[in-house]
């Protein structure tokens, strides 16, 4: 009797045991999460249909999972389903926007939510389709499993190709996150020039920036008329436009006398005359505003009124100690309409004091 055969030693490991089936698909999806694929395909292979089964990366990084598992026509109908979804919406904003909040925020959550389940669900059975069709070209292509798997191999989703997927999202994520941050944090204003958009915002007529007028110079004298001249040989009665001197000499004297003090305030005068001041109004109310001994402060102050849509004038006055330069809004008919404005005025950051002429 002869000895019995021996039995043919059997391979140590794993893959030489599996299926001729299951080899190639091991071979088609490469070193990236093959063994959960591999029980998933089982379970379709088994039951002789795809499922639903839960896919978190199809789900939640549904287009860099498309583009690493080269499904390149499930991508391409992905991006397009999202631009057409993003075009709806803000066609259709106007209407949404005078809809309740709580609709709102519901249909967006249902967007969102078709658009993470239905990849997410269908993630593996996409793959499962594709690897099949793989399959089958191989195969008929080959002259055996091993140059098939080969085949299949070479066209796998390896980690270098993995690592290539993610530095370009990150890259185009960091170009995205460059160019929108303007509009999501906008720089903050650190100056007069950057702040020029808010005053053009404000609801308020407020000037931009500029340089201030000393608080001094506006008191120089007294917001007030100036006192009738006490001799004056004409016989019209003074009003208070008329400067208050000792006589027509003493203006004279002002005016042609040596003031070396007064020769750089003529000197910017004559460089940057006075606005045109606005038409003649009638009424009886005026608001004066200040009177200045720096024609400089004189002209900002008329021109944050001008800017404000308020009618305005400056008036140059000879006083005993120096020109002066006063100037008034107005005039207006109604009392009313004087305090109006002079709040306005207040608000723009100069005085005003109302006065019936």
């Amino acid at each position: 009797m002869s000895p019995p055969a021996p039995a043919p030693a059997r391979p140590a490991s794993g893959a030489a045991d599996e299926a001729p089936t299951r080899r190639l698909y091991r071979a088609a999806l490469g070193p990236v999460g093959v063994e959960r694929y591999l029980t998933v395909f089982d379970g379709f292979d088994a039951a002789g249909r795809r499922g639903l089964v839960w896919h978190p990366a199809a789900a939640f990084l549904t287009l860099g999972w498309m583009v690493f598992r080269r499904l390149w026509v499930e991508a391409l109908v992905y991006t397009l389903v999202v631009a057409l979804c993003v075009g709806l919406g803000l066609w259709a904003w106007p209407i949404v926007e005078a809809w309740p909040p709580g609709v709102r925020w519901g249909l967006a959550a249902a967007l969102v939510l078709a658009l993470v389940l239905a990849p997410g669900l269908t993630g593996y059975g996409r793959v499962h389709r594709q690897v099949q069709r793989r399959l089958i070209r191989a195969v008929g292509a080959a002259r055996s499993l091993d140059e098939a798997r080969g085949a299949l191999g070479r066209q796998a989703s390896s980690r270098g190709w993995l690592w290539a997927v993610v530095g370009t999202h990150v890259v185009c994520l960091m170009g995205a996150f460059l160019l929108l941050s303007d509009r999501i944090w906008p720089p903050e204003a650190s100056g007069p020039v950057s702040q020029v958009p808010a005053v053009a915002s404000s609801p308020a007529p407020v000037l931009p920036a500029q340089p201030p007028i000393d608080a001094a110079d506006t008191h120089e004298e007294p917001l007030q008329e100036a006192p009738a001249p006490a001799v004056s040989d004409d016989p019209r009665p003074d009003t208070p436009e008329t400067p208050a001197v000792a006589g027509s000499d003493a203006v004279e004297a002002v005016r042609v006398g040596p003031a070396p003090e007064l020769a750089p305030a003529r000197a910017l005068v004559a460089a940057e005359p006075p606005r045109p001041a606005a038409p003649e109004r009638l009424g009886d109310w005026a608001i004066n505003v200040g009177l200045f001994a720096n024609p400089d402060n004189a002209q900002r102050a008329h021109a944050r009124l001008l800017e404000a849509g308020l009618p305005a004038s400056v008036e140059e006055l000879a006083y005993p100690r120096g020109v002066r330069w006063r100037v008034r809004s107005g005039p207006f008919s109604e009392q009313a309409e004087a305090e109006e404005a002079a709040q306005r005025i207040r608000g723009i950051g100069l005085d005003a004091a109302v006065f019936r002429r």
